[in-house]
C-alpha cells in the first residue's frame, strides 16, 4: 500500500504503520516497571488490529459472561454492485437500527454486543457487508425475524440465530480488530477502501447494554486513569547498565525478573577462540 499513496496524508499513515511496534520502550506505572511498544493505532495496520482483536475478546467474553440467555446473531443483506462501500454500510446499520426498535425484538432481547464484518471474494470486486451480534435473549422467533429482516431491507436477506458458544466472544472480538486481515484487496486498492472507512462506526451496543468505553465489567467502579510514565527505550536502558549507571541497572533488574525469558543467556554460547599461537622473535630461535 505504501507505493500507491496518494496524498501527503497517505504517505504519513503509511510511515506510522510501517514504523508500528519497531522499538521497546522501558515505562512505570502502579504495577512497577514494565515493557511497552510504539503503537500507530491506525484500522489499516495488521499489528495494532491483533492488539485491538485480543483486547475486545477478553471485553466481550467478560461482558457475555453475564448474560443469562447468551444468543448469537447473523445479518446478511444481499450485496449491492451500484453501492459505494460506505453507503452500503449505512444502509445494513440503518437497518439494523429499525430492526430493533420493533416491539416484538424488544421484548425479546435485553442487550447485546453488534460488530460489521466486510469480506469479498477474491474473485469479485463488491464487498460484503454484514452483521454479528452477542445478545442476551431467550427466544426470537425465527421465521418472524428472517420475515422483518427481509421487510426491512426490501430484498432477500439472510438470518442466522443459535445459542452462544465460548469461541463467540473471541470470533466478535476478532471481528471488532479486523482492519484489512481477511479481505482480498490489491494495493492499489487499500487507500480507496481506508477512505471508506474514515470516521464510519462499525461497532456498538444496544439495549441494557453499557457502551464498550466502560471497559469489561460495567458494574464496577471506574477510577481516573494515570498515563505510565515514560523512561527510556530498552535499547538505552542496556547501554547505561552497561556503562556503570546505578538507576539503569535497577530498572534492568527488575526487567529481568519480570520479563526472564525475553533476557534468557543464549544456550548454546559460540565456543571460545583457540589461544593465539605465540612465535618468538628469529633472534630469539636457537
Amino acid at each position: 500500500m505504501w507505493w500507491y499513496a496518494q496524498t501527503p496524508r497517505h504517505h504519513w499513515v503509511a510511515e506510522r504503520i510501517e514504523r508500528c511496534s519497531d522499538a521497546l520502550w522501558v515505562v512505570r506505572d502502579e504495577s512497577g516497571v514494565r515493557l511497552t511498544s510504539n503503537h500507530c493505532n491506525n484500522r489499516q495496520c495488521p499489528e495494532c488490529a491483533n492488539r485491538r482483536a485480543r483486547q475486545a475478546s477478553k471485553v466481550v467474553a467478560a461482558r457475555v459472561a453475564r448474560y443469562k440467555w447468551p444468543t448469537f446473531l447473523t445479518l446478511t443483506t444481499t450485496p449491492r454492485r451500484d453501492l459505494p462501500l460506505r453507503e452500503q454500510i449505512r444502509t445494513i446499520v440503518t437497518a439494523f437500527n429499525r430492526l430493533r426498535r420493533h416491539a416484538v425484538w424488544q421484548q425479546s432481547v435485553s442487550g447485546g454486543i453488534w460488530v460489521l464484518e466486510i469480506t469479498r471474494h477474491p474473485h469479485r470486486t463488491h464487498y460484503h457487508v454484514h452483521i454479528h451480534a452477542l445478545m442476551d435473549s431467550k427466544f426470537v422467533d425465527w421465521e418472524w425475524l428472517r420475515e422483518r429482516w427481509t421487510t426491512i431491507n426490501g430484498q432477500p436477506s439472510g438470518v442466522h440465530i443459535r445459542r452462544a458458544q465460548e469461541r463467540d466472544s473471541k470470533y466478535l472480538g476478532k471481528y471488532m480488530g479486523k482492519g484489512f486481515a481477511g479481505i482480498s484487496l490489491e494495493p492499489w486498492e487499500e487507500w480507496p477502501f481506508a477512505e471508506e472507512l474514515i470516521s464510519v462506526r462499525t461497532r456498538g451496543t444496544f439495549g441494557t447494554e453499557p457502551g464498550l468505553c466502560h471497559g469489561a465489567d460495567p458494574d464496577e467502579e471506574q477510577t481516573e486513569y494515570m498515563p505510565p510514565e515514560v523512561i527510556a527505550p530498552l535499547s538505552e536502558v542496556i547501554a547505561r547498565a552497561r556503562d556503570g549507571n546505578v538507576a539503569a541497572t535497577e530498572i534492568l533488574a527488575q526487567l529481568i525478573a519480570r520479563y526472564p525469558w525475553m533476557f534468557r543467556p543464549d544456550p548454546d554460547p559460540p565456543p571460545d577462540p583457540p589461544p593465539a599461537k605465540l612465535i618468538p622473535p628469529a633472534d630469539l630461535v636457537v
